[in-house]
C-alpha cells in the first residue's frame, strides 16, 4: 500500500479532519480503509452500508456523519450502491498487477533458448564461379525517385495519431479550467495527450467549488505588486498538473482580498464585484 510522504499535511487530509470536528485521528481512519482494501483485495464495496465503515475505521462518532466527511474530502465516492476508494487502484496499480501475476501461477519464466547438439554434417558451399549474367549497371540517374513509399508511411502514422487523439467529450469541469487560458476554445479540436494524463490523475476528486476558485484566482492578471499571481500556470497541463498546490494558493489568495491592491489592474470595481 502507497502512503504519499505529504499525505498528513495534504488539503484534503485537513479538510477531512475539519469536517470530523478537527479529529486528528482522521488520517487513521483513512489508512484502515486502505489497509481493507488491500487485505479484501478490491477497493470498491457493493452494499457496504455506514456503520461498516464506522467499524472499519474504529470510529467512535456518528457513521453517517463519518461516511459524508469521507465522500466529501473526496477520498471516497458513493454511485449506485457502490462505494469506492478514490484512486486506490492507481496508487497501487503494481501491488494489483503482483495479484493477477499470483493467479496464473507467478510472472511468466523466460523461454531457454536451446543451442544445438551438434554441428550439421553439411555447411553451405560458396559458388564455385561467376553467374554467367550480370545486371548492367544504369546508363543515368534516374529523373525522378519514387516517394509514394515514404508518403504511404507518412499517412499512415498521421492517420494513427489522429485516431490516438481523436476529439472526445470534455468533462464540463475539465472544458472550464480550459477557458481559463483559451476562452474560445473549439471542443472539436483534439487535447493535448499530456493534458488528458494530467487530468485523469485529478478528474476523480475534482469539485466544482475548486474550479471557481481556480477561475477567480486566475482572472486577476499578473503584476509585480502581487507575489501570488506569479505562482500562476502558464498552462492547462502545467496547472493539472500541479492541482493541489494550484488549489491551496487560489484558496489562500481569495480569501484574503485585501492581500494586493486591487486597484492596480485597471478595473478594481469589476474585481470587487467578482470577489
Amino acid at each position: 500500500m502507497i502512503v504519499d510522504p505529504d499525505f498528513l499535511e495534504h488539503w484534503k487530509t485537513r479538510m477531512l479532519v475539519d469536517l470530523l470536528d478537527s479529529d486528528e485521528m482522521a488520517p487513521l481512519y483513512l489508512i484502515r480503509i486502505w489497509a481493507h482494501c488491500q487485505n479484501r483485495r478490491e477497493w470498491a464495496f457493493e452494499g457496504l452500508s455506514a456503520a461498516a465503515v464506522k467499524a472499519i475505521c474504529r470510529y467512535k462518532g456518528d457513521a453517517d456523519k463519518l461516511l459524508n466527511a469521507l465522500t466529501e474530502s473526496g477520498f471516497m465516492s458513493f454511485k449506485e450502491g457502490v462505494l469506492t476508494a478514490v484512486s486506490w487502484d492507481e496508487y497501487n496499480a503494481s501491488l494489483i498487477a503482483n495479484w493477477e501475476n499470483g493467479k496464473r501461477g507467478g510472472r511468466p519464466k523466460k523461454q531457454k533458448v536451446e543451442e544445438p547438439k551438434s554441428n550439421p554434417n553439411r555447411t553451405q558451399t560458396e559458388p564455385v564461379g561467376n553467374p554467367s549474367k550480370t545486371h548492367g549497371l544504369p546508363m543515368e540517374n534516374p529523373s525522378r525517385t519514387d516517394k509514394i513509399g515514404l508518403d504511404e508511411i507518412r499517412l499512415d502514422r498521421e492517420e494513427h495519431r489522429i485516431k490516438e487523439s481523436k476529439a472526445v467529450k470534455l468533462d464540463s469541469l475539465h472544458a472550464r479550467l480550459i477557458q481559463v487560458f483559451t476562452p474560445n476554445f473549439k471542443t472539436s479540436i483534439p487535447r493535448p495527450s499530456s493534458e488528458m494524463r494530467e487530468w485523469k490523475k485529478v478528474k476523480s476528486w475534482i469539485t466544482e467549488s475548486d474550479v471557481r476558485e481556480i477561475e477567480r484566482f486566475y482572472k486577476i492578471p499578473k503584476s509585480k505588486n502581487c507575489d501570488a499571481t506569479w505562482k500562476q500556470k502558464s498552462g492547462v497541463t502545467q496547472m493539472l498538473r500541479e492541482f493541489a498546490e494550484q488549489i491551496d494558493i487560489a484558496r489562500q489568495f481569495n480569501s484574503q482580498k485585501d492581500s494586493c491592491d486591487v486597484g492596480q489592474f485597471g478595473d478594481s470595481q469589476n474585481y470587487q464585484m467578482r470577489a
